[in-house]
């Protein structure tokens, strides 16, 4: 949790404490070495929060999962301001299913061979 407050303190006052969400466990498990490690999420809403995890953190580049959050984060700044239709919520769906947050086993396999012959 030491993190969560670090990256409170580090973006305020800019975002106040309480536009942050609390942070979600997703996961607890123990380490080979006998190590309880937790894993947490957020769940972020608020136009700064997306913001500044796009521009100041964003992803490590040409993963499967920044790209899956570039094309998220493409709709939602082309949509951010208006209530979705029912074309724009299957335009959504289709590109959740085209690029889901799990990693594509297809892209693994292309990957592989585009670095390893």
């Amino acid at each position: 949790m030491d993190e969560v407050y670090e990256l409170r303190k580090r973006h305020y006052p800019s975002i106040s404490l309480y536009e942050w969400p609390e942070p979600i466990l997703h996961r607890v498990k123990k380490t080979k070495t006998g190590r309880v490690t937790a894993l947490w999420y957020y769940d972020i809403s608020r136009k700064k929060l997306v913001k500044l995890f796009h521009d100041y953190y964003g992803l490590l580049p040409k993963t499967w999962k920044s790209i899956a959050f570039e094309k998220r984060y493409e709709f939602y700044t082309r949509y951010k301001n208006v209530k979705l239709d029912s074309y724009q919520i299957k335009e959504y769906k289709d590109l959740i299913r085209k690029y889901p947050y799990e990693i594509s086993r297809k892209w693994i396999e292309e990957k592989f061979q585009e670095y390893f012959g």
